[in-house]
């Protein structure tokens, strides 16, 4: 793996904030720190209530510019606290200029442009979210148009960032959670976002690459050999019989496919039943049955373990959904435990399905309530072989709270989530937990540190969105987060379809199980095998090189008649890949774009014939000109990098 150098001064920068990292609050209404002393670098305690305050900091050896911290708040005294309010787990003053700029991307509605990038100049303004739904918690600020930092922030719940223009030319900004008024009881203590403060110098594109290889280094899960493993998995629908799943992975076995997880999805659980065996909008049944979380043995009479037992015969693991705190009053838990409920705060309907649904979730901050979600699912792992957990719950909700203890809920809530997740992985050290939540609605460093996403944006769910989307993610979030995909439907024979899905692991079968129970039982006798396979081999070859650096050639919209182009390289391996969407109505057949790699000469092949060029890179680069005689066309470029004497012999 690679590693992230940073600049002496940069170090320094995230030294001193590791010291006494910025943070502010009012307790009692009076600003920290006045009637604290300090214990210890990082801990503080009132001495007049007891409330004791900490902080977790991280600095990530000599060659990284970033620093994270996790505040905490503990009540040693024997009373309640007095009022915690206002808190602000990053409270950061700093120099600014008029050319000041920051570089933002946008959350998930099941759009064409979810997790755009867009940068603005500096102003008054404050991003507010409930999880990545309205924002994804990762902000460049350049404060002084050339040297920014960037800030990650930690919490799958409800956070703002806000960013204000003081007197002068100070800039100051401020996070933390959206609403918090508390005290704490005796011996209660709860944790506030965490914070990633990453330091660059001179070249933005620079600064966000630091950022994707610190996370891929400090948080992204990775495989005994310290490589990120996301899966392409063959997608299927939950309430497909039994014998048909043990067809179709018969048929990937025989046709040597390389897929890595075998991918069950919602439809497989609740009371013996009849259902369809695709899912369908208009009629679906799956959310009516969540909380009873057994397999359906109408579906499934001999259990899912043979189907697990088939896929790792196949070279795959399995992978299940599930949606483990939610359930449909009257159905699973919410029968012995009604008081473990909360009950959701909007009306439910499943996608076009009229029937109102009584959807509750499980409150996660009862420890006992926990303790049966973890025990559920260690019980149906174990029994079944689940070796990936696709978990597709909301943001926790944990009810409403009182006037004196506002946030509480959701503090041990969203803090009950990581508990859970890391008491899973734990117990399953191979576990591959997919964070979806109604697509990526729960992306931040907090989850990143823990899962992958898979499905990234419900917009995919339609069999006939235009893969537009998918470049615009891969484009959006390439900017500061690696990994985080989810693919277009399936087109048969598309390679430009498949391309424009290429970033992260992703479903990739042979049909589409979503929609409106059309899709086939199995693929049909004239489906190009051999086409899938060649999309699967090109996935493996090149996934190594998505968790590497990401230089955005072009602008991206959803525009279809432009031109969207990104490389990615992987330094430590000398390897990268170009990237170039010429969409349907694009008036040009090329495009001139410089990848910005170090000096020497670089090999590029194209995956579309046997065509190599050995070019070399000067000061500003390589330049190179990608060409298509057809739209819509993806074309992908292999680069590697030569040493002198191989590209002399060339």
């Amino acid at each position: 793996m690679y590693r992230n150098f940073a600049t002496e001064t940069e170090r320094k920068k995230a030294e001193a904030i590791a010291d006494s990292p910025p943070i502010s609050f009012l307790y009692g209404g009076k600003p920290f720190p006045e009637g604290f002393r300090q214990t210890s670098q990082h801990t503080y305690l009132h001495k007049e209530t007891g409330l004791l305050v900490s902080l977790e900091v991280s600095l990530f050896g000599e060659d990284s510019s970033a620093v994270e911290w996790t505040l905490n708040f503990e009540n040693t005294g024997s009373k309640d606290t007095p009022i915690l309010e206002q808190i602000c787990t990053l409270d950061l003053s700093v120099d600014g200029s008029q050319s000041g700029w920051v570089g933002e991307i946008g959350g998930v509605h099941a759009k064409a442009n979810d997790f755009s990038y867009s940068e603005s100049p500096l102003s008054n303004r404050r991003w507010e979210s409930n999880g990545s739904r309205h924002q994804v918690p990762f902000f460049n600020f350049a404060p002084e148009g050339i040297n920014g930092w960037i800030i990650g922030l930690g919490w799958t719940g409800m956070w703002y960032v806000e960013a204000e223009q003081e007197e002068g030319s100070q800039l100051r900004v401020k996070a933390g959670m959206q609403n918090t008024h508390f005290l704490l009881h005796p011996g209660e203590k709860v944790r506030q976002p965490r914070v990633l403060l990453l330091f660059w110098e001179g070249d933005r594109l620079r600064g966000q690459n630091m950022c994707r290889r610190h996370l891929v280094l400090h948080h992204i899960p990775k495989d005994e050999s310290g490589e990120p493993f996301p899966p392409i998995c063959p997608i299927t629908w939950g309430g497909m019989k039994a014998q048909h799943h043990l067809d179709y992975i018969r048929f990937i076995r025989e046709n040597r496919l390389r897929f890595d997880c075998y991918w069950i999805d919602a439809g497989w659980f609740g009371p013996d039943h009849e259902t369809e065996e695709f899912q369908n909008f208009y009629t679906e049944d799956w959310a009516y049955n969540q909380g009873e979380w057994r397999v359906n043995r109408f579906v499934y009479p001999n259990g899912l373990r043979e189907v697990a037992d088939a896929a790792n015969a196949a070279g795959m693991k399995f992978l299940l959904w599930v949606g483990s705190y939610a359930a449909n009053w009257g159905y699973g838990w919410t029968k012995e435990h009604p008081e473990w409920a909360s009950p959701l705060p909007d009306p439910h309907r499943i996608g076009l399905n009229q029937k109102p649904a009584q959807l509750v979730q499980l409150n996660v901050s009862v420890p006992e309530a926990r303790k049966w979600i973890m025990d559920t699912l260690l019980n149906l792992f174990e029994t079944n072989h689940v070796e990936g957990y696709r978990e597709d719950c909301r943001i926790p909700y944990a009810g409403e709270d009182t006037p004196d203890r506002i946030g509480i809920s959701e503090i041990t809530s969203v803090t009950a989530l990581y508990e859970i997740w890391d008491a899973l992985r734990e117990a399953c050290p191979t576990l591959v937990i997919d964070n979806c939540g109604g697509g990526g609605s729960r992306i931040d460093l907090e989850t990143l540190s823990r899962s992958y996403v898979l499905w990234r944006s419900d917009y995919n769910c339609s069999p006939d969105v235009d893969c537009l989307g998918s470049q615009v993610g891969n484009w959006g979030l390439g900017h500061f987060i690696p990994l985080v995909n989810g693919a277009a439907p399936i087109v048969p024979g598309s390679d430009y379809r498949f391309r424009s899905s290429l970033y992260g692991g992703m479903p990739f079968g042979m049909y589409h199980p979503c929609g409106y129970g059309s899709a086939p039982i199995a693929p049909p006798e004239d489906y190009p095998v051999e086409w899938h396979r060649n999309c699967l081999d090109q996935y493996q070859h090149v996934k190594p090189l998505f968790s590497g650096d990401f230089f955005p050639l072009t602008g991206c919209d959803t525009e279809t008649d432009s031109i969207c182009s990104y490389a990615f390289w992987r330094e430590d391996l000398k390897k990268g890949c170009l990237f170039t969407f010429f969409r349907q109505d694009c008036p040009e057949s090329s495009l001139s774009v410089i990848l910005p790699l170090p000096k020497g000469k670089y090999r590029l092949s194209d995956w579309d014939s046997e065509r190599e060029f050995i070019l070399t890179a000067e000061e500003e680069g390589l330049s190179f000109n990608v060409e298509t005689k057809e739209k819509p066309f993806a074309a992908v470029w292999d680069i590697e990098k030569l040493d002198e004497t191989e590209g002399d012999r060339k």
